[in-house]
């Protein structure tokens, strides 16, 4: 007997599904064997559909932000070996996690500052370039 091949229905309930895990949308296009772009088509045509993906998008991204907490705050447990052997576990937290959590949590106190270059006057590129070419001659990077 012949499998029957997932009612458009069925795909984009189980899209959402993944999605609402914090899934990409090629991540369920794959699982799902339907390419990304029938995703963005349904949408365009399918209003409700679309709510659903958007909710579904904001619940997945609790799903990773939760675990960016559970990283970076609570931390892993990892096991510890000796000889091969497991001897005991330890705690290991990412401060890198932490430090993006932070970022976009607090972006006025925790990103990037700006800095304002400004420049009066001209630069010589040319000459600064010849120079350059002539130092890595005179050093044999060149022939």
């Amino acid at each position: 007997m012949a499998k029957r091949k997932p009612t458009t229905n069925c795909i984009k309930r189980k899209f959402i599904e993944f999605v609402s895990q914090g899934w990409t949308i090629d991540k369920a296009s794959k699982l799902l064997k339907t390419s990304r772009q029938n995703f963005y088509r349904w949408a365009e045509g399918d209003p409700a559909f679309a709510a659903a993906w958007a909710e579904a998008k904001e619940q997945g991204i609790a799903v990773l932000e939760d675990e960016v907490h559970r990283r970076a705050v609570e931390g892993v447990k990892e096991a510890v070996f000796h000889n091969g052997t497991v001897v005991g576990e330890k705690v290991c937290y990412s401060d890198t996690l932490l430090m993006f959590a932070l970022k976009a949590a607090r972006p006025e106190v925790y990103g990037h500052s700006k800095v304002e270059v400004q420049h009066s006057g001209s630069v010589d590129f040319t000459a600064m370039l010849k120079s350059a070419y002539q130092a890595a001659k005179r050093d044999g990077v060149l022939p």
